[in-house]
């Protein structure tokens, strides 16, 4: 694995025991503004694609939240 800009690059096809839930990547940076991510290797429960949609589930409010602000 690398490193970017402090982050860990995440490849999650196999999942192991670590990061789960929380400890997992967050949905947004502080360096980037309006740069969001969801996915498996982000904040949610579950594996595979159960995990991808609620990441996408837990990221919208942040999205839309984003959106109203910047207006």
């Amino acid at each position: 694995m690398g490193q970017a800009d402090g982050l860990e690059l995440v490849e999650s096809v196999v999942k192991e025991p670590g990061p789960v839930w929380k400890s997992k990547m967050s949905h947004e940076i502080s360096h980037i503004k309006g740069l969001f991510f969801v996915g498996d290797s982000t904040v949610s429960y579950g594996i595979g694609t159960d995990s991808v949609a609620h990441s996408s589930i837990l990221c919208h409010p942040k999205i839309e939240k984003f959106l109203e602000n910047s207006n």
